[in-house]
């Protein structure tokens, strides 16, 4: 964080920056604001984060205060573009991101493609080119359009179908393919060919906002073109278009040129008129429009909007919890790491508290196989200590002593005296991130299911937990599972707690996890990922029932797990009824 606010992006003095490191209040703000940055990522995604932070930050005014702020904006903008598009292509997460920019930064110098160009900073002094339809909807100040004669209404051959919308039937879209009717079918046809041809004319002679130059003249098909027809076509001809489009005199310059006058001198104050050759000769600006000029001001809209899609998590389904709060639970307490106040602590018991340690005690035990003696876990240990700012010398002992008794002690429930220890690396996927698709879902409907199946929110059983109170929600769901495992042709998730209960293995009884699981809502939070297992499994393994095949969730309560206590130390199992799982899968997938 430090090393990001050095940067220009920040533009602190040495001095701000001296000061904010200093002042406990204002750093532990700084460091709330940049885990928030982190987690818009993990929730919205690489753009959603960059654009938030560049609004937030003030990025943009900050960089063009610098000298060729234009040149730092512009590269600043096509990083971004680059790292979005490579994260939506390859569909990388925040780790690929970070490791495909690092390989590019490595390789500076060298573009992998056009790309990765470098970009203009500025395209206000360039002549664009702008099909019609991508210019919908934009505005430029001076526009050319020299083409808009090809607007041409198509006459069908003898072989060709037609398509039209029939008057006589509810004007529904009819495919004549050689019908008695196929003449009134073409006239259909090419009255709604034109009237495209018009919108696409009207779309390209409103995109300037001070001048416009428009070209016509005796070229081939201007009988044919929605140009032709607006600004050529007889009155006298009467409401048929095909009649006005075969009147015009498009090999007969003169009469063409006199239709033109005679439209400019209807409006002089909005259109001039000169040949092609004479437009860079002209003298001075065209006329000014004249008459009273009326201010517009938008009317105001006082309502909001609320998206009706977006990804929502288990943290945003409990009461008090922010929807940008991570997905995966990372230790108590929201800070920095801290030290435990007790001084007097010894081993495992010593390891600080609080979410950035939580999330190193992760990352280690993704970090090592299980089934490695003790001694080869060093190297991994320290590597990771390290990566979360943590003193291998201080640390990596303790460490290890928490972690060999986290796979060394029996889990209990329905494995008994089966241990962590004794599951390889090809049976067990670690981070399982998943997305699942959530029809529109009510904190009430969600509460009935539960309560109907004998749980509460945060609770284990009936014991009352955080209350659910969300708004509707819809969209998707998300989450990350520490550990997928198999045994005995069961698979089980796990999921890795750092809370501190005490000081010491003895504190984490049954009932003090139970209270926990219930305090912080641990139980929606499996139940939402036995439904991610369970549809996961169902896809992927011939055969799956849920009664035979699934096994069960995990909560693994690190701090206290101690293999000489027995079975289940620190541990806390719940295997959903097949009923409360099919219920839910149900409610997820159809909505309340």
């Amino acid at each position: 964080i430090r090393g990001a606010l050095a940067t220009t992006l920040y533009g602190h003095t040495a001095a701000g920056l001296l000061g904010l490191c200093e002042d406990e209040h204002r750093w532990e703000d700084e460091v709330e604001r940049f885990q928030a940055l982190h987690e818009r990522w993990q929730r919205e995604g690489f753009m959603g984060l960059f654009r938030a932070w560049l609004a937030e930050e003030g990025i943009r005014p900050r960089l063009l205060a610098y000298a060729e702020g234009e040149r730092r904006l512009t590269n600043l903008l096509h990083l971004a573009e680059l790292l979005h598009r490579r994260a939506q292509e390859d569909d990388l997460g925040m780790e690929g991101v970070l490791t495909w920019l690092g390989q590019r930064r490595r390789a500076a110098g060298r573009a992998e493609s056009d790309e990765e160009q470098l970009r203009l900073e500025s395209d206000g002094d360039l002549v664009q080119l702008v099909t019609i339809h991508k210019a919908k909807g934009l505005e430029y100040p001076v526009v050319f359009c020299p083409f808009l004669w090809d607007l041409t209404v198509r006459n069908p051959t003898k072989n060709q179908t037609v398509d039209y919308h029939d008057p006589a039937n509810d004007n529904r879209l009819t495919l004549d393919l050689g019908s008695e009717d196929r003449e009134t079918a073409k006239r259909r046809h090419k009255e709604e060919d034109l009237a495209e041809n018009l919108r696409l004319l009207y779309v390209a002679v409103t995109r300037a906002s001070h001048r416009l130059y428009l070209f016509t003249g005796a070229v081939n098909e201007l009988d044919k073109s929605a140009l032709g027809y607006l600004v050529h076509g007889p009155a006298e001809s009467g409401d048929d278009p095909d009649a006005i489009l075969k009147a015009i005199p498009y090999s007969n310059p003169e009469a063409l040129r006199g239709h033109l006058e005679a439209f400019v001198q209807d409006h002089p104050e909005v259109f001039a008129l000169a040949d092609a050759g004479q437009i860079a000769e002209a003298e001075g600006p065209a006329p000014r429009r004249q008459g009273k000029t009326v201010e517009l001001t938008a009317r105001a809209f006082p309502g909001q909007i609320a998206p009706d899609r977006f990804v929502t998590s288990f943290s945003g389904l409990i009461e008090g919890h922010p929807k940008d709060r991570p997905e995966a639970d990372r230790g108590e307490g929201t800070g920095p790491s801290e030290p435990a106040p007790e001084a007097s602590l010894e081993g495992a018991a010593r390891l600080p508290r609080g979410r950035a340690a939580g999330t190193c005690l992760h990352a280690v035990l993704e970090a090592i196989d299980f089934t490695d003696p003790a001694d080869e876990w060093d190297e991994p240990v320290a590597r990771t200590l390290r990566e979360h700012g943590l003193d291998p010398e201080e640390w990596a002992d303790p460490v290890r002593e928490l972690i060999a008794d986290t796979v060394n002690t029996p889990l209990g429930g329905p494995l008994g005296s089966g241990r962590l220890a004794e599951i390889g690396r090809d049976r067990r996927v670690d981070e399982l991130e998943f997305y699942y698709p959530l029809a529109r879902l009510t904190d009430e409907a969600l509460g009935a299911v539960l309560a109907d199946h004998g749980y509460r929110p945060g609770a284990a059983s009936s014991e009352a937990g955080p209350a659910l109170a969300f708004s509707p929600q819809q969209g998707y769901l998300r989450g990350f599972i520490d550990l997928v495992f198999e045994a005995d042709g069961r698979y089980y998730l796990a999921d890795y707690k750092s809370n501190w209960l005490g000081p010491d293995p003895e504190t984490y009884t049954r009932e003090a996890l139970a209270a926990a699981v219930a305090e912080h809502g641990y139980t929606l939070q499996y139940l939402l990922y036995c439904v991610a297992l369970h549809r996961h499994l169902a896809n992927a393994l011939p055969g799956y029932r849920y009664k035979e095949h699934f096994g069960g969730a995990y909560y693994l309560f690190l701090r206290g797990m101690e293999p000489e206590r027995g079975e289940g130390a620190g541990v806390h199992f719940d295997r959903p009824e097949p009923a409360l799982i099919e219920t839910l899968n149900a409610l997820f997938r159809e909505g309340a």
